[in-house]
């Protein structure tokens, strides 16, 4: 007598033992079984070939409840570890010889305003080192422009009359946003008089007043008392930061000649100082929301990280914990509902309110898992994709919500690789679980168990690997 067993389906714990079916069980531990075979599950190995850096003041690797691997060139890999929960997204610009990063949530970057402000990881040349620059979410002060003729010299029958504006440049042509207009005493705009063709000064910036990894400032005006008389801001001038130099001098005898002014400025909006949750879009742009106002969805300009315009944000009912991108849509998941933003353009995005009671009880649990959105609400596991507007408990069938409530999901750690989902779980009496959950040809999950368990993970889709910090 011999007992045949062609396809593994899995642990089912609703089930009682006496009523399994042949393919199913009630412990299925340290396996995978997507070829419907029963084979064992990888070792996890211990990373020793590339070094750990600390961010946000943790003091050790243990802490971390976020972790990258940032890769920098040919074996320039490290992991980067956060005490709280950050969001990564990678540069826009095409081949990125300083590979930077756009880190936002719990950064540990800030000034004398606060913490935890977004700021860019950029590379050092050789791959070896790195700075933290908030240059696109620093705005400059106002600029000081002076008509380098006595008004009593001025031709008054044929003034101009300008408002002029800086913003600080990176090496990469990031800019920040507008600086203020130039206010008197009285808090009154302070307008700049001059004629045609006259030379104005430009007042310098001290090194203090001055973020990291600046390179340059431009100089960008209105057009007003003539015929091409405009709200629009043109482009005047750049003056580059002279090498070894830490601040931007007096730029005197600037020409100032109607004709000889350059394209319309984009309207840069300088990103939110308390952005969170910033991640790529397909059509090159970025989306996110300020932990101030987390009903607000903010998304950026095309191929303009740093600008976050106000014509661009899409107010929703709750209040977002997360954000996941699937093809051409925004999946914001809530305290209450979940929402899809989509489009292609960010001037013209739809919002729409998905139909299921499913909210987001684990902001670590969100991910991205072939094309779709995979979180943990109070039911189960919950899946959203493009093709329909509801949430689907994809392991409804397996847990009750007794059992599911039991393994404490606001806990939940999840991450998609190897084309299955690992999911790690701390009780609230300090135990934890951990489980993989394939799919089946039909899109059926296949769960089971595992022995490695986690307290932060990261899917590093470019050298293929899942890495994880072991409790």
């Amino acid at each position: 007598t011999a007992i045949k067993i062609d396809t593994f389906g899995g642990i089912q714990p609703r089930v009682d033992a006496t009523s399994l079916g042949d393919s199913q069980a009630t412990l299925a531990k340290n396996c995978r079984l997507h070829t419907t075979k029963l084979n064992p599950i990888q070792q996890a190995r211990d990373v020793k070939d590339f070094p750990v850096r600390i961010e946000g003041g943790l003091t050790d690797i243990a802490d971390a409840k976020t972790i990258a691997v940032w890769t920098r060139g040919e074996n320039k890999r490290d992991v980067i570890a956060w005490p709280g929960l950050v969001t990564i997204a990678p540069s826009n610009i095409n081949a990125d010889e300083r590979f930077r990063l756009f880190v936002t949530g719990d950064t540990g970057v800030g000034d004398e305003n606060g913490e935890n402000q977004p700021c860019a990881l950029v590379s050092s040349k050789d791959g070896k080192t790195y700075d933290r620059h908030r240059i696109f979410i620093t705005v400059p002060p106002a600029a000081r422009v002076e008509d380098s003729v006595p008004f009593e010299d001025l031709d008054i029958a044929n003034l101009r009359y300008a408002y002029f504006f800086q913003t600080w440049v990176d090496e990469y042509g990031y800019e920040s946003g507008m600086s203020p207009v130039l206010m008197d005493e009285r808090g009154n705009m302070i307008e700049v008089q001059y004629n045609d063709g006259d030379s104005v000064m430009w007042y310098g910036v001290a090194a203090s007043d001055i973020p990291h990894g600046v390179v340059s400032r431009r100089l960008y005006k209105t057009i007003a008392g003539t015929s091409e008389q405009t709200d629009s801001i043109k482009f005047v001038i750049e003056q580059k930061m002279v090498a070894g130099s830490t601040n931007f001098p007096d730029y005197p005898n600037i020409i100032v000649k109607d004709e000889d002014t350059g394209e319309v400025t984009s309207n840069i909006t300088s990103i939110p100082i308390d952005l969170v949750w910033m991640t790529a879009m397909p059509g090159n742009f970025y989306v996110g929301y300020p932990r101030s106002n987390p009903r607000q969805i903010c998304f950026s300009d095309v191929n303009l990280p740093t600008s976050f315009p106000d014509a661009y944000r899409y107010s929703i009912r709750d209040y977002a914990v997360g954000i996941a991108v699937a093809g051409n849509t925004a999946f914001i998941l809530t305290k209450g509902y979940p929402w899809a933003i989509s489009g292609t353009d960010p001037n013209g995005m739809t919002a729409a309110q998905i139909v299921s009671e499913q909210a987001c009880v684990s902001p670590r649990s969100i991910c991205t898992f072939e094309g779709r959105v995979y979180y943990a609400s109070q039911d189960g596991i919950c899946v959203l994709g493009e093709d329909s507007l509801t949430a689907v408990v994809v392991t409804r069938a397996f847990w009750d919500k007794a059992s599911w409530a039991a393994l404490n999901p606001s806990s939940c750690i999840m991450k998609g690789y190897d084309n299955a989902l690992f999911c790690w779980f701390t009780k609230t009496d300090g135990s934890h679980d951990a489980y993989v959950i394939d799919f089946d040809v039909g899109g059926n999950p296949i769960i089971t168990q595992h022995d490695d368990y986690a307290s932060c993970a990261f899917t590093d889709v470019e050298n293929d690997a899942l890495y994880f910090v072991g409790v």
